[in-house]
């Protein structure tokens, strides 16, 4: 049984290595795309100083869409609205 560890335990390493890096990736990717996508904004707003109130709420819920954006800034995401509350009559039992 030792013997068995000791044959895969580079490999064993090399697997674990591989995940780490993959790891890192999968961790570095969204920051990446945030950087990305603040950077277009911020290029999008220099480009159109004299925008419309409408075009400005678009880009807005364009960036708020965006699904990493909805990620790591869930607060961007539009509130859920809660379903309105059913008023119920009581009547008076009658006896």
């Amino acid at each position: 049984m030792v013997q068995e560890a000791e044959k895969y335990r580079s490999e064993d390493e090399a697997n674990k290595l591989r995940i780490e890096a993959k790891n890192g990736l999968e961790n570095y990717a969204p920051d990446k795309k945030v950087v990305e996508v603040t950077v277009e904004t911020i290029n999008w707003l220099d480009a159109n100083q004299s925008a419309e109130k409408e075009e400005y709420e678009a880009k807005q819920k364009e960036l708020e869409g965006d699904p990493i954006m909805q990620k790591l800034f869930p607060t961007l995401a539009p509130p859920v609205r809660k379903a309105p509350r059913l008023k119920i009559k009581r009547h008076a039992s009658i006896v």
